[in-house]
This record gives structure tokens, C-alpha cells and sequence, in this order.
């Protein structure tokens, strides 16, 4: 994998402001429209902007459920710590020609993933399936159904204050860490995007296939920013 971030980090409360304005938009609605600006401005230098792009993106089942028990006011009913992540299929809106459009079809796309039964089911017949079959053939098998999707995207909540680092003696210094960066493990997608947030910024970094050497993820992380910026305008 060739991997690049940007050079410039995002504000995250002025996204999050943003995404009120516009109908309640997630931070992550916002993100996966920029990412669908940048990769149609990408495309259009090959005149391919008509090509569907599938992202595959992780969903953590049991911080829906705790939404839903928030929601019918169900507080009192213990729950096992852990986290039950399996996989959503979002389809990028990168024909939609307007930033709000690609906003508004990155929220419905969201919406209805979430609110379906299919990551529920993915995550139990996974389960399944690690139990009953040799663990080499599901990592054959996970490698198989990878390849049939272009890009993995996920979005990181990190720290929201600065962390620093203690020097070892004799300075004993404390410094502190500026910006996090972080990198989708190796995925057989085409094109991976990871983003996190740390201390209000948020950073895009962007993996690109070795084999696909004619395509800079320096320049898409940069474009993804672009399009925050505007989507934030």
C-alpha cells in the first residue's frame, strides 16, 4: 500500500456546526460526502466520474443498540462491555454534481444501513462462521468478499484533549503529541480512507493499492479537505 495525510487538519467542531445547519448531519455524513467531491473531481481528470464506487465501513451494533435503549428510555438494563463491529455497504454519491446533494444522499445511505437489519445479520453469520469452519478458510473467504468493493472507509474518534510524552532521564521532559495519523490495516479494497479526530482536529489519510500506481492519495486527502472546507463554506 502508498500511503499520504494531509497536510492540513480539520476543525471538528466547525464540522459538527456545519452538520447541524444541514439537517442534522453526522460528522461522518460530512466526511463521506467530501470523500465523494474528492474522488469525483478525482475521476473527472480521467473522465470516469460516471463509475459506481462502493465503501465498505465498519459499524459497532452495540452503540446502535444503546441509541435505541436511550431513545425508548430503556437506562436500567445491564449490558456486557465489548463491541460487536461487523460491516455496512454505503454507496458513494460521487455522480451527485452539488456538495449538498452528495451531503444529503451520504445521510439518507447512512441512515438506512444503520436502521436495517443487514448489519445485524452480517455480524451474527460471521460469528457462525468462525465457529463452525477452519479459521484459514475465513480469512480466505473475508479476502474474497473484500475484493468485491473499491474503497474501506472508517472515521476514529480520538482523544479530545492533548496527550503528551514523558522523556526518558535525564530530561524527563513532557512533550506533547501535536496530531495523531492513523492507517487502515491492509484491506484487499482498492482505495482505503481513515480518518481520526484528536484535540478538535481531524486528519485524512489515504492508502492507495501499489499496483494502482497512477493514483496519488496525497492529492485525494488534499481534495477531501477541499470539499469539507466547502461543505463547512
Amino acid at each position: 500500500m502508498v500511503c499520504a495525510t494531509s497536510a492540513a487538519t480539520l476543525d471538528l467542531g466547525q464540522l459538527k456546526r456545519a452538520g447541524a445547519r444541514q439537517g442534522g448531519a453526522t460528522v461522518n455524513d460530512m466526511l463521506m460526502a467530501a470523500l465523494a467531491g474528492a474522488l469525483r473531481r478525482y475521476l473527472e481528470h480521467y473522465g470516469t466520474v460516471g463509475a459506481r464506487v462502493h465503501a465498505l465501513a465498519p459499524v459497532n451494533l452495540r452503540a446502535l443498540e444503546l441509541l435505541r435503549r436511550r431513545q425508548h428510555l430503556d437506562l436500567c438494563r445491564q449490558q456486557p462491555l465489548g463491541n460487536k463491529i461487523t460491516l455496512m455497504v454505503l454507496p458513494l454519491p460521487i455522480g451527485e454534481t452539488t456538495a449538498s446533494g452528495r451531503l444529503r444522499h451520504a445521510q439518507l445511505a447512512t441512515t438506512a444501513s444503520k436502521s436495517s437489519a443487514e448489519p445485524a445479520l452480517w455480524f451474527v453469520l460471521s460469528e457462525l462462521l468462525w465457529r463452525a469452519l477452519p479459521g484459514r478458510f475465513i480469512v480466505c473467504l473475508m479476502h474474497w468478499y473484500m475484493r468485491k468493493y473499491t474503497l474501506f472507509f472508517t472515521n476514529v474518534p480520538g482523544p479530545a484533549h492533548k496527550l503528551h510524552l514523558t522523556l526518558p532521564p535525564p530530561t524527563e521532559k513532557a512533550v506533547d503529541l501535536e496530531r495523531l495519523l492513523f492507517w487502515v490495516p491492509p484491506v484487499d479494497c482498492a482505495l482505503s480512507c481513515g480518518i481520526v479526530s484528536y484535540a478538535g482536529r481531524v486528519s485524512v489519510n489515504v492508502c492507495v493499492d501499489a499496483a494502482l500506481r497512477h493514483i496519488d492519495p496525497a492529492a485525494i486527502a488534499l481534495l477531501v479537505t477541499d470539499e469539507c472546507a466547502t461543505l463547512c463554506a
